[in-house]
């Protein structure tokens, strides 16, 4: 687009265009390597039901194909095999460690879903592990058991990810980040938030109303955010369901093989009177 063109379009839809925006418009045009303000960006609204503030179903779609590892067109809205269960909103529930390991611990699966106050920027990662806080172990001379706190406890896995929905580098790009460092792709600590890699993503607050976090490529194969550190807006964790081990789909998985079991032997059955009548027929 040109910038008569845009002039024209501005004194078309000069009630409606937010003048920030228009301002954003026109200090591209004047400086093509300039930033813009992503606050100023509509809202990322879906009419598709999906209880979250921060992103709408068609970035959970994106999400879901990459924890699928889905090639190519990530997955349309209705073939999603993952539910997105909110447990946890920092605006909601508290910015704090002890708020976040009450709401999320021990829940498996789960997508950290992080808005970076005033970039806007929407950032995140994907744990397919559980978080957990405190370790139980037995006294062998007590016999009781212990309770004591994870302190930067390292896990593994290879399917961990973090990522960029909505960032100032790539803009609406989204940008995948997996893991490269798998003993440390995801690290338990009572004191701290989700925590990716070795401070790869990281939510690190106390029990204070902590609304920082930090970004420094380590274990992962590229940072999804410019900078190390960034305030937070807010941030919600799902609890990621697979759709496909509940009750209901596995009657419909049993009752579908059973139905081709049975048209496969009806089949079957039909060929081998087939040949039967033959053979009477040869020999009669």
């Amino acid at each position: 687009m040109s910038f008569r063109v845009f002039n024209e379009l501005r004194k078309q839809y000069k009630n409606i265009l937010p003048e920030d925006l228009v301002e954003d418009v026109i200090q591209y045009f004047s400086d093509p390597n300039s930033k813009p303000l992503l606050k100023n960006l509509p809202l990322r609204i879906s009419v598709y039901p999906f209880d979250s503030k921060i992103i709408n179903a068609k970035d959970a779609a994106t999400i879901a194909s990459w924890i699928g590892k889905k090639e190519g067109i990530p997955y349309r809205l209705k073939d999603i095999p993952f539910k997105f269960k909110l447990i946890y909103r920092a605006s909601r529930e508290g910015f704090n460690a002890n708020k976040f390991h009450e709401c999320c611990d021990n829940k498996g699966p789960t997508v950290v879903i992080i808005k970076v106050r005033n970039s806007g920027e929407i950032i995140g990662g994907y744990n397919p592990l559980d978080w957990r806080s405190i370790k139980m172990t037995k006294d062998k001379k007590s016999k009781r058991v212990i309770s004591r706190p994870y302190i930067d406890h390292k896990r593994k896995t290879s399917n961990s990810f973090i990522f960029s929905l909505l960032s100032s580098t790539n803009g609406v790009i989204p940008k995948l980040s997996r893991v490269t460092s798998k003993k440390e792709a995801i690290i338990w600590c009572e004191n701290k938030g989700p925590c990716f890699g070795l401070h790869d993503l990281w939510i690190p607050s106390s029990y204070s109303q902590s609304r920082s976090g930090t970004n420094t490529q380590k274990s992962y194969e590229k940072k999804v955010i410019d900078r190390e550190t960034f305030d937070i807006e807010d941030y919600e964790v799902f609890q990621i369901i697979d759709k496909s081990y509940s009750p209901l789909n596995i009657i419909k998985r049993t009752f579908n093989f059973s139905v081709r079991m049975y048209k496969k032997m009806e089949k079957m059955d039909k060929k081998k009177m087939g040949m039967r009548s033959k053979e009477g027929f040869i020999f009669s």
